[in-house]
């Protein structure tokens, strides 16, 4: 029966294919390769370095002590978050490849840490909200070296010869404004205009009480980069705008992330019970319907809090503040 959890919560369809670490060589003169950075140029090395020493020191104490990782691998998934909002922020001034080649393992580190983290949160709610400590599985222990593995074979590539962190200077090292694109933009140009699409994109369709729950996770998604970037542009808002905007985009993604979870469990449960009989069978279904009666409410809240007025009045907020840019 303990193998019931360990089934549930590790997606048997898992399965990922590590990406050549040495798909992209270093330039032959690197060195010459630098430009001379100007004032947003500095600025975008600064926003680039931060969060992807973040990645760096979180992915050290992970690989050093992977039995007590939950503080280092929350780090590291906000770490990811912030990386990929200033590699957005400051595309065009990256080196193509290079960036390209971070990019790609940064996207590879996501996926395995949502794995771990998807884990860790259907868990939670199977112990605290299901009552699942009542039925004999309550005692089971989540095994997280299944669930670790990808992680740990990611980080023993990126540190075998500081390969990530070699990389990672060798694109900050030839951060610049292209001379194509002539004279170099002001920092608030810059973000007024990567803000400006960034917000197009993520309300281009708004999500109603047909939506499915797979469109409805494609819309989180959207917020959640509309999130990060409005965070990276802290400095560019006024106190006033941003003490409203932003607890509204965190509360926006926190809400859709509660429904996505509950769906995920919902699906692996159902999963669960076709492949039952029995007393096993009984268990499930009434586990089902927990978790569906969560997933109805959790819906329904949604939709009565985030309404399409509400949605207006976040984008015309964000417009407002982009304007006195």
């Amino acid at each position: 029966m303990k193998s019931f959890l360990f089934s549930l919560l590790v997606a048997s369809s898992f399965f990922l294919q590590i990406p050549s670490l040495l798909a992209i060589d270093p330039p032959e003169n690197a060195a010459s390769a630098k430009a001379i950075p100007g004032v947003l140029a500095l600025r975008a090395t600064t926003s680039l370095r931060a969060p992807l020493e973040q990645i760096i020191s979180s992915m050290a104490l992970i690989a050093a002590n992977p039995e007590d990782d939950a503080a280092a691998l929350f780090d590291l998934r906000l770490a990811l978050r912030r990386s990929f909002a200033a590699l957005t922020l400051y595309s065009d001034l990256l080196p193509q490849q290079e960036a390209q080649w971070v990019r790609e393992q940064l996207t590879q580190l996501r996926i395995v840490t949502d794995e771990i983290r998807d884990d860790d949160v259907a868990y939670q709610i199977l112990m605290n909200e299901l009552g699942c400590e009542s039925y004999p599985f309550g005692d089971f222990k989540i095994e997280r070296n299944d669930l670790q593995q990808p992680l740990l074979a990611l980080l023993e590539g990126f540190q075998k010869n500081d390969l990530f962190k070699n990389k990672v200077e060798q694109m900050l090292a030839q951060v610049a404004w292209p001379a194509e694109k002539g004279s170099e933009p002001s920092f608030q140009e810059l973000a007024k205009q990567k803000l400006s699409l960034c917000l197009t994109q993520t309300f281009i369709s708004l999500p109603d009480e047909e939506t499915s729950f797979v469109e409805l996770h494609r819309f989180r998604i959207r917020i959640k980069k509309l999130h990060y970037m409005v965070e990276l542009l802290e400095d560019v808002f006024s106190p006033e705008s941003y003490s409203t905007i932003y607890p509204q985009l965190v509360l926006l993604q926190s809400t859709l992330g509660r429904i996505h979870d509950l769906f995920n469990l919902e699906q692996r449960i159902e999963q669960k019970l076709n492949s039952s009989t029995g007393a096993d069978a009984a268990f499930f279904q009434t586990l089902l319907l927990k978790c569906g009666e969560l997933l109805q409410q959790s819906h329904q809240d949604f939709f009565e809090n985030f309404t399409p007025a509400v949605f207006q009045k976040l984008q015309d907020d964000i417009r407002a503040a982009i304007d006195l840019w």
